[in-house]
């Protein structure tokens, strides 16, 4: 699986990344997704360095809570200045939390933000059972379709992050993260000094 429909090659390991994290948090947590992440890119054009890091939303209750936990995925990001983001989602579980009704596909969503353009990316999956363990469970296997960049409009909470991170605040760093970690997201860096 690779996701060759992302425009920086940065962007599209942080999103194969995401992917590998979904399928192992489904099979061994039987079926549950991981969290809205964002990966927080610096550099620009070719020269975008590695990864800088990611945080991963906080839990949260389904509506309006849900919705205030995705936002604040933009926080860290303005302050670091980054210049590019990747937001990662599960489909069918962020609109189920978001309290959107109805059938929703599986899926791996994202958008990745530079501040001229996006690109919303889009990988389904459907999920069968396998056979039983030594322990009585049933593994479960994903089957990926292909990736395509999709010409919609993001969720709110999702656009609302972009926004939070392009309109950068002055905040310190550390009592961003500091913040970001009581309030119970996982922050990591992969700088020292950050």
């Amino acid at each position: 699986m690779t996701y060759d429909d992302a425009h920086h090659p940065a962007a599209a390991e942080a999103l194969e990344e995401y992917c590998q994290h979904a399928i192992e948090t489904m099979t061994t947590h039987g079926g549950m997704m991981p969290a809205p992440t964002v990966y927080m890119f610096s550099g620009d054009g070719e020269h975008l360095d590695s990864l800088q890091g990611y945080v991963i939303a906080r839990p949260s209750h389904s509506g309006g809570d849900a919705g205030d936990a995705i936002r604040q995925l933009g926080l860290l990001p303005g302050v670091l200045r980054c210049d590019r983001i990747v937001i990662a989602w599960e489909h069918r579980t962020t609109a189920t939390l978001l309290g959107r009704g109805g059938d929703h596909q599986t899926g791996i969503a994202a958008v990745e933000a530079a501040r001229d353009h996006r690109v919303v990316t889009w990988r389904p999956f459907t999920v069968h059972h396998g056979d039983y363990g030594i322990h009585g469970t049933r593994s479960m296997i994903a089957t990926w379709g292909r990736a395509q960049e999709l010409r919609t409009r993001l969720p709110v909470p999702i656009a609302d992050a972009v926004r939070v991170w392009t309109n950068a605040s002055c905040a310190s760093i550390t009592s961003t993260v500091a913040k970001l970690e009581a309030a119970g997201y996982l922050v990591s860096l992969f700088h020292e000094g950050w």
